[in-house]
């Protein structure tokens, strides 16, 4: 029996999946599940407004999609485009209406207890240094995420905490 689920998200698909799948588990299993979000993007600010949009907070975010911080240029990496993420402020509120937004969903899945957790350190170490102090029994985890420049350069998230997780995981598409 799962008690007590973790369920990283990002509001790509399949995390938004993995958010359905858990809350059906919990709903079943009368467990609780933690929802965790890593405030650590490096998903372009348009990506995340297309997540805002599919899960319904683009309007409340409208100013804030407008923040964002240089992370890169042609002069940083001769040839390279202009790339740029959410400023801090901006990925925290991000944070916050997306969290908000999938543990309704979770709820509608049949989930009675949902908390909500924003961390400010990259994904996986996140997630495996939160299941490892929380007696998580499961982590629910999306296939892949919102932020393929990451995955390109560090690996995948999913990937590595599947690899390295002290509990048992189960990968969602």
């Amino acid at each position: 029996m799962f008690n007590t689920i973790l369920i990283p998200v990002d509001g790509s698909q399949p995390s938004t999946n993995a958010v359905a799948l858990a809350g059906k588990m919990a709903a079943e299993q009368g467990g609780k599940l933690i929802l965790a979000h890593a405030l650590h993007h490096t998903a372009a600010p348009s990506r995340l407004h297309e997540i805002a949009e599919r899960l319904g907070f683009a309007d409340e975010m409208e100013e804030s999609f407008k923040d964002v911080d240089v992370v890169a240029t042609a002069a940083m990496m001769p040839g390279a485009a202009v790339v740029t993420s959410l400023s801090g402020e901006a990925q925290k509120e991000f944070g916050e209406h997306l969290l908000k937004a999938v543990a309704a969903k979770a709820r509608q899945a049949g989930a009675k207890t949902v908390e909500t957790l924003c961390i400010e350190e990259a994904p996986a170490k996140a997630i495996l240094d939160y299941a490892g102090k929380h007696d998580v029994d499961l982590i629910v985890i999306g296939s892949r995420g919102a932020g393929k420049l990451e995955g390109f350069l560090l690996g995948s998230v999913s990937q590595k905490v599947v690899e390295e997780s002290e509990c048992p995981c189960l990968v969602v598409k």
